[in-house]
């Protein structure tokens, strides 16, 4: 029994001073060495996603709703100002124009139905032969009838604006950066067909953390990475 103990104690004895023989060298330059520590700005970054756009762009829209009868330019073409970029159906232009010539002689006359209904109504009621309320409901037919008119030339002068809108043309010298119109077959009035642009400037529209957004401020450095610029 004395023996076991005896080869206990020394063999936890040889643990121990093999240990010590370890860390010897590393106690020794922990002793050894000294670093001078100053204050300094702490750099903090942050990291996030966000798209690339050029930044000196125009908006093509169409003047009107018609069938696209020929695109002369598409997504990274090089296009000059003035250049002709979409041909639209001349056909549906005309076919509006009809019908708003023909909305618009309708409204006129219903307006002057209307008017004389009025007059009507008045020479009755002078006589006794109706009630007063009969010249009220005809005052407010010719005002209603007075709105579609006004409405129905409106149109009439938007469709007559629209037909030489059937050729849409380069706004700028640049590149297609978008054709919003790709795999449609008619474009509609006032949305976009094209984004034009040149691309020697960009801009960087990110997406910061809400836990982050009071860290940025107007003026700070800024890094910008990307893969790849088609």
């Amino acid at each position: 029994m004395k023996n076991l103990r005896a080869a206990a104690i020394l063999s936890s004895s040889a643990v121990v001073l093999a240990l010590n023989v370890a860390l010897a060298p590393m106690r020794r330059a922990l002793r050894g060495g000294t670093a001078k520590v100053s204050r300094a700005d702490l750099t903090l970054s942050i990291r996030c996603l966000g798209v690339l756009e050029a930044k000196n762009t125009k908006m093509v829209r169409a003047g009107l709703t018609a069938k696209v009868v020929e695109k002369k330019a598409g997504e990274g073409d090089a296009v000059r100002r003035g250049q002709l970029l979409i041909v639209l159906d001349e056909e549906d232009a005309a076919k509006a124009l009809e019908a708003a010539r023909t909305a618009y002689r309708d409204a006129c006359g219903d307006f002057i139905r209307a008017g004389k209904e009025v007059a009507t109504q008045e020479t009755l009621h002078s006589y006794g032969a109706v009630a007063k309320k009969n010249i009220e409901d005809a005052e407010l037919s010719l005002q209603r009838a007075r709105t579609a008119r006004d409405v129905a030339r409106k149109n009439l002068a938007e469709a007559q604006s629209a037909m030489p809108k059937t050729r849409i043309y380069a706004p700028m010298d640049g590149v297609v950066i978008k054709d919003y119109l790709k795999g449609e077959v008619s474009a509609q009035k006032d949305k976009e067909v094209f984004l034009v642009g040149t691309l020697d400037r960009f801009r960087a529209k990110v997406s910061i953390d809400e836990m982050d957004i009071a860290k940025v401020a107007a003026g700070q450095d800024a890094e910008l990475r990307t893969e790849a610029i088609a």
